[in-house]
């Protein structure tokens, strides 16, 4: 399916003279070709433009940066629109190209050379937005650590001390969970992981379970920090359950170059990064 692209929204790191110069060579190509590009607030003062503001109309989310910035630009949107996304810094896994390529992937944008990666999200009880990677349940103080009993469909699976578990989708599988030792979860497969953080037991290993099982997360001492992508969070207390579940909601990226397995030999091997 092609996007009809009237109208982006153009969000982009700050602290790197090259995002910079490839942001606003974007925002002069999309304009040349008749797209209205909506600049964010922190961009707009770097290149000018039109200001892009919350209930702003557009097709799609351009983001140039790292996973942080492109996180944060879907979060700042309410996960609403696809994004295309260019990496600016070290790995970048979910962006699709790099700087160097980033004029010619935008040619091949509006040329209708591309397709759609479609990615669920998951969802909690705890009013934090739906997450793209995962949510983080753990100890208030990074010095800290808590106590969780932790149910999959009402069954418990473990019951350990942790600085925290992580919740992940098999995009954030690669992330955050890969680096606590989390195996990683091919996007074609419906289900999440839960991964330990410095779990006191060395028994308490990863654990897949279903897109669309519910796991509860309840904490037995300590009160809890939950937070989704790192972006949003909230404090609960002691005894309170957090349940997370697969949802039918989903981002859709735009690709022009290579898959998944491309960008993951780029995550987890240096030699394969431009």
């Amino acid at each position: 399916m092609l996007l009809k692209i009237e109208s982006i929204a153009l969000f982009s790191r700050i602290d790197l003279d090259d995002a910079l110069t490839v942001s606003s060579k974007i925002k002069e190509i999309l304009e040349d070709r008749g797209v209205n590009v909506l600049v964010e607030d922190k961009l707009y003062e770097r290149i000018g433009g039109t200001r892009w503001h919350p209930g702003c109309v557009f097709d799609l989310l351009v983001a140039v940066g790292g996973d942080g910035t492109i996180l944060r630009a879907l979060h700042s949107i309410g996960l609403s629109k696809p994004i295309f996304a260019i990496r600016a810094g070290l790995v970048g896994f979910l962006a699709d190209c790099d700087l160097h390529e980033a004029l010619e992937a935008v040619d091949m944008l509006l040329e209708g050379k591309y397709r759609m990666e479609s990615y669920k999200l998951l969802e909690n009880n705890v009013g934090l937005p739906y997450a793209l990677n995962e949510v983080r349940i753990g100890a208030t103080d990074v010095l800290k650590t808590v106590d969780l009993e932790v149910r999959v469909e009402g069954e418990v699976i473990a019951l350990d001390r942790v600085d925290a578990i992580l919740v992940a989708t098999p995009l954030g599988s690669t992330g955050y969970s890969l680096s606590c030792g989390g195996c990683i979860l091919d996007p074609r497969v419906e289900a999440f992981i839960l991964t330990p953080v410095s779990p006191l037991t060395p028994g308490f290993k990863p654990y897949v379970a279903p897109w669309y099982s519910t796991v509860e997360l309840r904490s037995i001492r300590g009160d809890l920090y939950v937070s989704v992508d790192g972006i949003s969070s909230v404090k609960l207390p002691e005894g309170f359950s957090v349940r997370v579940r697969g949802s039918d909601k989903s981002v859709d990226f735009v690709r022009v170059k290579g898959g998944f397995i491309e960008r993951l030999r780029r995550r987890i091997n240096p030699r394969f990064r431009s």
